[in-house]
């Protein structure tokens, strides 16, 4: 139901049950094998899937060096201006989503002029490649008739409102372009996954029972646990469609979703 691709839910909204609050967690325990003898949940999820994308679109020298050699892409993105990890989370945010100076300057304690200037002037000269490939985003998008932007595998994202005569819509539209792209590859990645995960774990017993964003929840037997779980990442980590940077999954074998996080 989300517009880049993602699935949504409601009635109960599954997708944004908090995993780190405690009321989140006791939620997240309510999903449980407790009363299903012999049964255990095998929970598995892409580590860093949209800052990988953007990496690979971008094919930035030093974003692909970080995850060909199995670096922290957040570090890197902060360290150049001297910022806590945190930092560079919330730039990846500011490019990605378009969120911002006044989330930077909050999270790393620095001013709105500092967070304005890293974000609109030191950035783009840093990363170049990556300010490039967004303002390519959009004018390629504006090109076409009708107006949209194309994930990884060629899904549209109709997007009118990037030549609106209105700044505001305007600007907004701009914002959703590049995160379009961006979340919605991700999600294009996810749905092939999902399918490759559920064609390999049937066979032995493994059922895939919820999804959330880059998250894959299964259902699997305790003795074919171990199994279960090298064939999901197997099978994440198997979607082949970024050109330069590897997939990596993490998994783990859990009673219930809360001990998970």
């Amino acid at each position: 139901g989300a517009r880049t691709g993602r699935f949504s839910s409601k009635k109960p909204n599954f997708q944004q049950i908090p995993g780190r609050s405690e009321d989140g967690k006791k939620v997240r325990a309510c999903i449980s094998t407790e009363d299903l003898d012999g049964f255990v949940i095998v929970r598995a999820d892409y580590s860093q899937i949209e800052p990988r994308i953007l990496a690979d679109l971008s094919e930035e020298p030093a974003l692909l060096e970080v995850y060909l050699d199995g670096g922290d892409i957040y570090a890197a993105l902060a360290e150049p201006f001297g910022l806590v990890r945190q930092g560079g989370k919330e730039l990846f945010l500011s490019v990605s989503y378009g969120t911002g100076p006044a989330k930077l300057a909050t999270t790393c304690g620095i001013s709105i002029t500092d967070a304005k200037a890293i974000i609109y002037e030191q950035f783009p000269k840093q990363f170049p490649n990556t300010t490039l490939t967004k303002k390519s985003v959009i004018r390629e998008a504006k090109r076409r008739k009708p107006i949209h932007v194309r994930t990884i595998l060629g899904r549209r994202i109709y997007l009118p409102d990037l030549v609106s005569p209105v700044e505001g819509l305007r600007r907004r539209a701009e914002r959703q372009a590049f995160n379009g792209v961006i979340q919605g590859s991700a999600a294009d990645i996810n749905k092939v996954g999902l399918v490759r995960c559920h064609q390999a774990i049937a066979p032995v017993g493994g059922e895939i029972f919820a999804t959330v964003h880059d998250e894959v929840l299964a259902l699997a037997p305790i003795d074919k646990a171990e199994e279960i779980a090298h064939l999901i990442r197997e099978s994440l980590e198997g979607v082949k469609v970024l050109n330069q940077v590897p997939l990596v999954a993490e998994t783990t074998i859990v009673n219930n979703w809360a001990q998970a996080k």
